[in-house]
């Protein structure tokens, strides 16, 4: 028995040195032979991605904002991980996002949400363009222009709402979504945690996490409705005057395991995730039919709209992309290929040499200003651009023209700090404890 034991702590004494020596092998290789190792950065952020977790975990979503400190510190491209470059440039943005260019998503940082499925979470070029072709037809300019009645239905749905409720409003998914981009935030740094999250039934994950029990509950629904639509059980479409995303997918040239239930389930999530969040934001008057492009050519509605969506941010953290086939040149560096290289929206949309004073709100600025549309990336640019923005800008002027026609309100114990961005949880979030913005409604005869 005793000389087991003493095996046993030999045994664990040299798997300790064993791995001791990978790791100091691992840091030396990182430091000083890698092929990142002579850009610009701190020494702890070249050596692991614990200095990453730092300040996104247990700083709470605080990496964006490091990261343009580390920009002071060192210059406009820095190295941010063991393996990352980061580029703050507005004038480079387009060299990294181009539409022609082959792009492949970091999978390392694309696994956030689980949903290994959808096209948001897609890693490689090819698979990308091809869901993308899937869904296009739904987002053209001409599809969302013949949805325009099912919005504008919604949109007074939701006014009758805000007349009946006010002032007593009762919560919304604003806390189940926040827990959702926590967990995705501290599941980047440990790749187990969604896999087993997922396989987990849902009874038990409203059991210990009741927050989550509205995004459970879609989650099941949309896996029931695609589910009908595939057995042709749902045949709601064939009355429908619009077609849906769900049947463009089923019943598109796609292969057979890019149709199965959990795929459109999980490509709806994100979409009605992305839609609620635009609702939430405003509402409408049902007697107004304006057509949607024509609300975007009334100046000063367009620069509400644009000046919204800019300080929204749209996405708040940064977006890495490999190109396989090419270096990238920046200024006198070099970027070997399949390197991951990222920017920030942010970066841009509050950039003080684009936008003077950039946290005034001044819709005015994008009158008769073309030059500003370069600049102006909350749904990002090139091949991989947000597939949803006709719809997520139709929906805009068409809701803030209803409910301004409509209603009239006024703030209710609310300043700027509830809407500056204190934590960076893919989308931006203000200080824990705001309630967020309270309005007092009133409405117009």
């Amino acid at each position: 028995m005793q000389y087991q034991s003493v095996t046993s702590l030999k045994a664990a004494a040299i798997l300790s040195l064993i791995y001791l020596v990978y790791i100091l092998g691992l840091y030396a290789y990182r430091f000083f032979f890698h092929p990142l190792s002579k850009f610009p950065g701190p020494k702890l952020a070249a050596l692991s991605h614990w200095y990453e977790f730092y300040y996104d975990v247990l700083q709470h979503g605080q990496f964006t904002e490091h990261i343009q400190e580390l920009h002071k510190l060192y210059g406009p491209i820095v190295r941010i991980t063991p393996t990352e470059i980061h580029i703050s440039d507005p004038e480079f943005y387009d060299t990294l996002y181009e539409r022609s260019g082959r792009r492949d998503k970091y999978g390392y940082f694309s696994r956030r949400f689980g949903y290994a499925s959808d096209s948001f979470s897609t890693i490689h070029h090819d698979v990308h363009r091809m869901r993308r072709r899937a869904l296009s037809p739904f987002f053209s300019v001409k599809c969302i222009s013949e949805f325009q009645p099912v919005i504008r239905a919604k949109t007074a749905k939701f006014c009758n709402k805000i007349a009946e409720y006010h002032p007593n409003f009762k919560d919304t998914l604003h806390d189940a979504l926040l827990t959702c981009y926590i967990t995705g935030h501290f599941a980047l740094h440990f790749l187990f945690v969604f896999p087993i999250l997922d396989s987990l039934p849902d009874w038990f994950v409203i059991k210990v996490q009741p927050l989550l029990r509205p995004m459970v509950g879609i989650k099941r629904d949309l896996a029931q409705k695609v589910r009908a639509i595939r057995d042709g059980t749902n045949g709601g479409h064939k009355s429908a005057s619009h077609a849906t995303i769900f049947h463009e997918l089923l019943h598109s040239d796609l292969p057979e395991p890019e149709k199965t239930d959990k795929r459109p389930a999980d490509e709806a999530q994100l979409i009605v995730a992305a839609l609620r969040a635009e609702l939430r934001s405003a509402g409408v008057s049902a007697s107004d039919e304006t057509d949607w492009r024509t609300l975007e050519g009334l100046s000063y509605l367009n620069g509400c709209v644009r000046k919204a969506i800019r300080l929204a941010h749209g996405t708040s953290t940064r977006s890495p992309w490999l190109a396989h086939d090419q270096e990238l040149h920046y200024q006198d560096w070099v970027i070997p290929k399949n390197t991951p290289v990222s920017m920030t929206n942010v970066d841009i949309l509050m950039n003080e040499d684009i936008y003077l004073e950039p946290k005034e709100f001044r819709p005015e600025r994008w009158i008769e200003n073309p030059v500003l549309e370069k600049y102006f990336v909350p749904f990002t640019k090139g091949s991989w651009q947000c597939l949803g923005l006709n719809l997520a800008q139709a929906e805009l002027y068409i809701v803030l023209a209803m409910v301004f026609i409509r209603f009239d309100f006024q703030l209710y114990e609310t300043d700027v700090s509830d809407v500056e961005m204190v934590h960076a949880y893919l989308i931006p979030y203000s200080k824990w404890e705001s309630k967020g913005v309270r309005v007092l409604v009133n409405s117009i005869d």
